[in-house]
């Protein structure tokens, strides 16, 4: 499954600002990791947000079923963040990492490696864990550490600085992992900029770096909200990117967001089995018309009670 990069992530959480000021109506996990937290009241109606921890993170329109018997980690998730406002969402620097904040509670979303979702307190100690490990800064009670990160690339101001935060042998391996672009961008980059992917980054000449550079500045104007979601793929989506690629042969597809490609393209890796929600206007219309056909159920039994009473007295 796609893995997401740091960019991604970037341009996730920036339209996820939409939902803050949502509630927590329900939550769900199934035995494959995936979490789903329904939100209700905010600004955007319903929602829900998809999470799969060391994979992904986005609002999907999607419905999936709900497990039979709720996993431990979701009930006390729903006993604490049960009816909680959304009051924040942030990556952590530029890695793969997402803070939900729930008034004074937070919930940690690590999405590299193995991944892992952990519930911090007021004073950012760790509740829960949904993975336990040796690591004693996810042990329960502890005060939740950040992992070391990669280098930020807007942080790197000369072709010196850019040189040496390249540590693997190969240009595209160094991109993907020390800067954290992923190998989809690191490519892109590569390409865009007429460099070998295979070159030893100290070999690269300060005008191929500086070239580098300028494109990483122009991938911060996107992550601020410059560029044009795609998908690549047709009827059968297989990519997303924030903006277009010239890597991919086929032809890019606008979206109206990141959050919506990227839901296009796991629908297809999950497979068959998922069906498309109704709009949040029609949901909310289903549920005004099953309380007012509540309300007249109630009504009418109370009139055959008054009948039945008049029955009698007659």
């Amino acid at each position: 499954m796609r893995e997401m990069h740091a960019v991604d992530i970037n341009c996730i959480v920036r339209e996820l600002k939409s939902i803050i000021g949502s509630r927590v109506d329900k939550i769900f996990q199934n035995r494959a990791g995936i979490l789903r937290i329904r939100f209700y009241g905010g600004p955007q109606g319903r929602s829900e947000l998809l999470i799969q921890a060391g994979r992904r993170i986005h609002l999907t329109s999607y419905r999936r079923r709900a497990p039979k018997t709720p996993t431990s980690f979701a009930m006390y998730l729903r006993k604490h963040l049960g009816n909680r406002r959304l009051s924040g969402v942030a990556q952590h620097d530029f890695d793969r990492i997402v803070t939900l904040a729930f008034e004074d509670l937070s919930l940690v979303i690590e999405l590299f490696a193995r991944g892992n979702l952990l519930l911090l307190d007021v004073d950012s100690k760790v509740m829960l864990a949904m993975s336990k490990g040796p690591e004693e800064r996810i042990s329960r009670g502890q005060v939740y550490a950040f992992p070391p990160g990669p280098v930020s690339p807007f942080e790197i101001h000369s072709p010196r600085e850019f040189r040496s935060a390249l540590k693997h042998r190969d240009l595209v391996r160094s991109l993907a992992v020390d800067l954290g672009l992923g190998r989809l961008y690191a490519n892109e980059l590569c390409a865009v900029k007429g460099l070998r992917g295979d070159l030893e980054p100290s070999q690269l000449s300060d005008q191929d770096a500086l070239g580098a550079m300028d494109w990483i500045g122009g991938l911060g104007e996107v992550m601020e909200g410059e560029g044009e979601p795609v998908v690549y793929g047709g009827d059968s989506p297989h990519e997303f990117s924030p903006f277009k690629l010239h890597t991919l042969e086929s032809e890019p597809i606008p979206v109206e967001s990141l959050n919506h490609g990227a839901d296009l393209v796991y629908a297809q890796e999950e497979g068959d089995g998922l069906q498309l929600e109704a709009s949040s206007e029609f949901d909310d219309k289903i549920e005004r018309l099953k309380k007012r056909l509540e309300i007249q159920r109630g009504q009418i039994g109370n009139l055959d009670e008054k009948s039945a009473r008049f029955r009698q007295l007659g």
